[in-house]
C-alpha cells in the first residue's frame, strides 16, 4: 500500500504526507496533465469520468490558492499545518495567497448564476469554504443571485466540531465560536443557517441581521441521519421560496 512511500523514505526524503500507491498514481497523473499545460478542469472530468463517477464536478477555479497559516513568527502552508504539524500550532492569521487576482471558471459561475438553491455543507468555513467563496467572482455571483435561497449548515454543534479543527482555530483567532461566528462568515449572501438543536440555547435572538438561524438535527450517523437532514434543507428552501 505505501510501498512508493516507503522508497522515498529510504531516499532521505521527507514522508509526513501518508500517500498511498494509488494516491501516488493519481498524483503522477495529474502532474504529467499539468505540465503538459492542461486545464485542472479537463484533468478532473477525466479521472471523475475514469472512476464512472457520474457526479458533476465543477471546480471553482483553474488557478492555485495556496492557504497559508500563520503560526508564531512564521506563515507555514495548510499541509504542514494540517497533516506533519496535526494541527497542533496556535493559529495567529490565515491567508489564501493571491485569491483577489485569481480567476474563476466560468463553469462555476454559470453553475451559480443558473442554480435554484445553493448549499454550503457543514464544512470548515476558515479551511475548506472560504478558500472558494473568497474568489472574487465566485463571491460576486453569490451576492449578486438575489432569487434563490442559500443556505449554509453550521459545522459547529455545542460549540465543538464532529471532525477537525475548526473550533480550536476560531477560538484562537478570537471569533466567536457559536451560530453567529458562523454566519459572519458568510453575512453578505446566505439567507438561512441551520444549526443543531443544541446551538439554539445559545442564540438569544433567532437570527444574525437578515440571516435566519433554523435548528434540526445536524449530527449526521447514519445515511438515514443524511437523508433527514438533506430533506429539511430542502423543505426549509421551499418555505422561503413558496413560489
Amino acid at each position: 500500500k505505501y510501498k512508493a512511500l516507503n522508497v522515498l523514505k529510504k531516499l532521505g526524503q521527507e514522508t509526513w504526507m501518508l500517500l498511498g500507491d494509488s494516491d501516488f498514481g493519481l498524483h503522477i497523473y495529474r502532474s504529467k496533465r499539468l505540465n503538459l499545460g492542461h486545464k485542472l478542469s479537463d484533468i478532473t472530468h477525466d479521472i471523475a469520468k475514469a472512476f464512472n463517477l457520474k457526479c458533476n464536478i465543477i471546480l471553482p477555479t483553474n488557478s492555485k490558492i495556496p492557504t497559508q497559516i500563520r503560526i508564531k513568527k512564521k506563515w507555514i502552508s495548510f499541509q504542514e499545518y494540517f497533516v506533519k504539524r496535526q494541527c497542533k500550532p496556535k493559529v495567529k492569521k490565515i491567508k489564501y495567497k493571491g485569491i483577489s487576482n485569481i480567476e474563476a471558471n466560468s463553469e462555476a459561475i454559470k453553475a451559480i448564476s443558473g442554480a435554484d438553491l445553493i448549499i454550503l455543507a457543514p464544512s470548515n468555513p476558515l479551511l475548506s469554504l472560504l478558500p472558494i467563496i473568497n474568489i472574487p467572482q465566485i463571491k460576486y455571483s453569490l451576492i449578486r443571485n438575489k432569487k434563490i435561497p442559500k443556505i449554509a449548515v453550521s459545522p459547529l454543534i455545542g460549540g465543538k466540531a464532529i471532525k477537525g479543527p475548526a473550533n480550536k482555530i476560531m477560538e484562537e483567532m478570537k471569533l466567536s465560536v457559536n451560530p453567529k461566528g458562523i454566519s459572519d462568515f458568510y453575512k453578505e449572501f446566505i439567507d438561512i443557517l441551520i444549526i443543531d438543536n443544541e446551538d439554539m440555547k445559545d442564540c438569544n435572538n433567532s437570527n444574525n441581521g437578515n440571516i435566519k438561524f433554523i435548528p434540526t438535527q445536524t449530527l449526521m450517523k447514519t445515511k438515514k441521519d443524511k437523508i433527514n437532514l438533506a430533506k429539511f434543507i430542502i423543505d426549509q428552501a421551499k418555505i422561503f421560496m413558496p413560489n
